[in-house]
């Protein structure tokens, strides 16, 4: 295709990155599925897609500035979307009480996918060891993190 602008080379890379990622995730995404794992696939996929496409993404968490408004609010409206699909998984799990109900369902997907998002900034292909295992510990430390909080904050009061 020909681009007559910037927004519309802009429009068209975060279209692409955002179809891509919820195609990720929703290919592992099965809502009768175990929520661990589910959780733990959707978080994996996640990173490695990041690192798979690392110079579209690298785009993408910079130059969201560069958006018009009606874009951006498009953009935005879309990564909510994603969030909240994989912000059910931990939901399911505080219903079942493996993650306390004290934690925001939006800021532990925030926190967990924001591990994958910020190799952008360290990860280079050129690495030893292949971006599955990468993904894989990501994926491990984040989601066994948020699994393993205590049942009480051990933040001492205010």
């Amino acid at each position: 295709p020909i681009f007559k602008t910037k927004q519309a080379i802009l429009f068209e890379l975060y279209d692409q990155a955002l179809r891509f990622a919820q195609d990720r995730i929703s290919a592992v995404d099965d809502p009768d599925g175990d929520p661990e794992r589910v959780l733990y696939r959707m978080v994996r996929e996640h990173a490695l897609l990041i690192m798979e496409e690392q110079r579209l993404y690298r785009l993408f968490f910079s130059e969201d500035s560069s958006l018009d408004k009606e874009t951006y609010e498009a953009v935005l409206c879309r990564q909510t979307e994603y969030l909240k699909q994989v912000a059910r998984r931990v939901e399911q799990l505080q219903e079942i009480g493996r993650i306390p109900t004290r934690v925001s369902p939006l800021v532990a997907v925030q926190t967990m996918l924001g591990a994958g998002s910020f190799t952008t900034k360290w990860f280079e292909a050129s690495r030893r060891e292949p971006v599955t295992s990468i993904a894989d510990v990501i994926a491990e430390i984040v989601v066994g993190g948020l699994l393993n909080l205590p049942a009480e904050s051990a933040a001492p009061a205010s």
